[in-house]
C-alpha cells in the first residue's frame, strides 16, 4: 500500500466567461499547473489571498469539478468520472467541510436525519446501526444526543460546524477536504474545531486538506503547506520549515502580515497593488509586479516549482539569492490560536 493517498499532477482548471451576449468569450485560468499530494493520517494546509484558487482546487481533488488538465490519482487509482458508479462509491472515502455550515445543512430537517442521510444513500448498516452511528459521531464531536433532534438554526455556529463535521464522518472517509471551515468563528471556538481535527486525525487516521487564508490555524494543523497565488502553488514544503524560512516573496509577505496578538506588528512586509484579475495574467511569474525584488527575467518567464531544500520545493528565479527574511516573519505565527483542548475535555 502507498503511503500517498491522493495525488495531483499538473492540474488545471479553466472557465469560459461571457461578458456581454454580443462580445467574445474570454477564459479566465483558475487554478493552473498544480501539483500536490497527501500522505495517510497527514494534514496538508493550502493558504492564499481571495481568489488564489484555494477552494477550486479543493473541488477539482474531491471530484465536485472536472479538471481540463492533468490528473487526479486516489489510492493510486484515476479519480472516476464525475457522477458514475464508481464515483459515487468512492465519496464514501472522500468528504467535504465547507465554510458556512448553515449553508451545507437544509433548514427544514433536523440534524439526525441529516447524518443518517448519507448512511442511507451509500445502503450502510442497518437502521439501528445508523442510529446508533449518529450518537457514536455526536458525541465524539463534543455535541450531546439531544442537538440531534433539533433543526440547523437552533444550533450557535460552533454546534453547527461540529454537526456538519460529524455528519461527513458517518461514512468514515479516508480524506476530508476543509474549505475555511473555522473562518466564521469566533476565536475560542476555532481552537476547538481544529483541536477536535488534530485529535480526530489521530484516532481515526483521518487524511486532511486545510483550505485557509488564516495562517495562525494552518501552522497549528498542518504537517505540510502549499502556498497559492493566482491560481499555482508558488511554495511547498514542511509547515515549521516553511515559515521559518519562507523562500518565495509573497509567503515571506503572508508571514510576515500574521499578527500576534498583545504585540506590535513589527516587520511587515507591504505589496504593492491588488492581486492581477485571472483572466488578465501577467507574463512570466505572476507576482512580479508586486515583487520588490522581480528582475527582467521574471517578467518574461515563468519559474518552475523547484527543490530549495530537502523539504521545501519554489517557484521563484531568486530563491536562494534572496536577502534573509526577519526573524520576526517567521516569529509572526508562532503562538497558536487557543490552548490545547484534548477531545475528552472537549466532549464533557
Amino acid at each position: 500500500m502507498s503511503s500517498v493517498l491522493l495525488r495531483a499532477q499538473n492540474i488545471a482548471r479553466s472557465y469560459a466567461v461571457h461578458r456581454s451576449p454580443w462580445a467574445k468569450s474570454s477564459i479566465i485560468q483558475a487554478v493552473s499547473d498544480v501539483t500536490l499530494s497527501v500522505g495517510r493520517a497527514e494534514t496538508l494546509g493550502i493558504v492564499g489571498e481571495s481568489g488564489s484558487g484555494k477552494s477550486t482546487t479543493g473541488r477539482l481533488l474531491l471530484g465536485l469539478e472536472p479538471v481540463t488538465g492533468g490528473s487526479v490519482a486516489f489510492d493510486d487509482k484515476p479519480l472516476p468520472t464525475i457522477g458514475s458508479s464508481d464515483w459515487k462509491r468512492l465519496r464514501t472515502r472522500m468528504q467535504m467541510i465547507y465554510q458556512d455550515p448553515l449553508a451545507a445543512l437544509d433548514r427544514r430537517l433536523p440534524i439526525s436525519i441529516q447524518m443518517r442521510e448519507p448512511l442511507e444513500i451509500h445502503r450502510i448498516g442497518s437502521p439501528r446501526e445508523r442510529e446508533a452511528r449518529v450518537g457514536d459521531l455526536l458525541r465524539a464531536v463534543g455535541l450531546s444526543e439531544e442537538v440531534a433532534r433539533r433543526y440547523p438554526h437552533e444550533l450557535s455556529g460552533g454546534q453547527r460546524q461540529r454537526a456538519v463535521l460529524a455528519r461527513a464522518l458517518t461514512t468514515k472517509p479516508d480524506l476530508l477536504i476543509c474549505d475555511e471551515p473555522v473562518s466564521a468563528l469566533d476565536v475560542s471556538i476555532q481552537a476547538q474545531v481544529v483541536n477536535l481535527l488534530s485529535d480526530l486525525q489521530r484516532e481515526l487516521g483521518l487524511s486532511i486538506i486545510f483550505i485557509s487564508h488564516d495562517l495562525r490555524v494552518v501552522r497549528q494543523i498542518s504537517h505540510r503547506i502549499a502556498v497559492m497565488y493566482l491560481g499555482r502553488i508558488v511554495e511547498e514544503g514542511d509547515a515549521d520549515d516553511l515559515f521559518a524560512h519562507p523562500s518565495h516573496p509573497y509567503t515571506r509577505a503572508l508571514v510576515s502580515a500574521a499578527p500576534v496578538p498583545g504585540k506590535k506588528l513589527a516587520g511587515r512586509i507591504m505589496l504593492k497593488g491588488e492581486p492581477p484579475s485571472p483572466a488578465n495574467r501577467p507574463t512570466g511569474c505572476a507576482f512580479h509586479p508586486r515583487c520588490a525584488f522581480a528582475i527582467d527575467r521574471c517578467r518574461s518567464e515563468m519559474p518552475p516549482l523547484a527543490d530549495v531544500g530537502p523539504s521545501r520545493k519554489a517557484a521563484c528565479h531568486l530563491a536562494g539569492a534572496l536577502p534573509a527574511a526577519s526573524d520576526a516573519s517567521s516569529k509572526a505565527v508562532g503562538g497558536s490560536i487557543g490552548s490545547p483542548v484534548s477531545l475528552s475535555e472537549q466532549i464533557s
